[in-house]
């Protein structure tokens, strides 16, 4: 198969690994105690989060993709983030990539979560903002240019490398046919449409959802990294827009309110 594009997977590796290291790069080693990682994916970030915890559940709704890894700090389950099977209090961390946009019911996400956190405890979301929902509508059809272009170079064939997961990421809802994922992008979430996706992934707009669940946003994760879901692996438009402060994700530092947590300073890189 002919790539005019980088390798999804791996470039998708890269970007986690990145986010992983700009949200705790102040933060030293085992400064958690029992972590929770939600909406896991493949639990590729779970191993990076565990240089920072002694013990870290990584768990996911969709059980084709989560992959165990044997890890002296990690263990692994199967968990709908709406209805958490854990005790009130456990987590003294919670951690979570591009999921709150594909929770159906985030009222109800949130509130376990401040059940099974705890009282000094921190929470951290990182979702997709408004500029990446712009690259998401803007680059569709040059994406479909660039497919098509590696189809006929290929002669036919298709490139399976994990681009789009068998079962999607929206679990509990219908996906689109393949000819309608294929003339006009889907909407990413789980929203109506495209204007409401693009103001619910905005700064503005969840905050006071975070405030309505009874959680302060105490910081925002600076230096994450600027991609499109395309992979298409342009690195100087890539540094570019870094340059100038523009990025995929907002990252939200989260604690109940009125309370604290010692890992703030560490998180925020308060402490230098």
């Amino acid at each position: 198969m002919i790539r005019l594009r980088a390798d999804s997977d791996r470039l998708r590796r890269t970007l986690r690994r990145r986010e992983i290291e700009a949200v705790f790069r102040h933060v030293p080693d085992d400064t958690f105690e029992d972590a929770l990682e939600l909406g896991a994916g493949d639990g590729a970030q779970s191993q990076y989060i565990a240089r920072c915890a002694r013990k870290v559940l990584c768990t996911d709704l969709n059980a084709d993709r989560l992959e165990r890894v044997s890890h002296p700090k990690l263990t692994y389950d199967i968990s709908d983030a709406e209805a958490l099977p854990y005790d009130t209090g456990r987590f003294d961390l919670i951690y979570s990539s591009n999921l709150i946009e594909h929770l159906p019911n985030p009222e109800k996400a949130l509130s376990e979560m401040r059940r099974v956190l705890r009282d000094d405890g921190v929470m951290i979301h990182v979702v997709p903002n408004r500029f990446w929902k712009l690259l998401h509508l803007g680059l569709f059809y040059p994406r479909q240019v660039v497919f098509v272009l590696e189809m006929v170079l290929s002669g036919g064939r298709v490139r399976t490398d994990g681009e789009e997961p068998a079962r999607g990421n929206n679990l509990k809802s219908e996906r689109p046919s393949f000819l309608l994922r294929n003339l006009w992008p889907a909407v990413h979430g789980e929203y109506a449409g495209h204007a409401q996706e693009f103001v619910r992934m905005g700064a503005s707009y969840l905050n006071p959802r975070f405030r309505e669940a009874g959680f302060d946003t105490v910081g925002r994760v600076d230096g994450l990294p600027a991609h499109s879901p395309y992979r298409f692996g342009l690195e100087i438009p890539r540094k570019i827009c870094e340059g100038i402060g523009l990025s995929s994700c907002n990252g939200y530092i989260l604690t109940k309110i009125g309370e604290t947590s010692s890992a703030l300073v560490a998180l925020m890189g308060t402490g230098k």
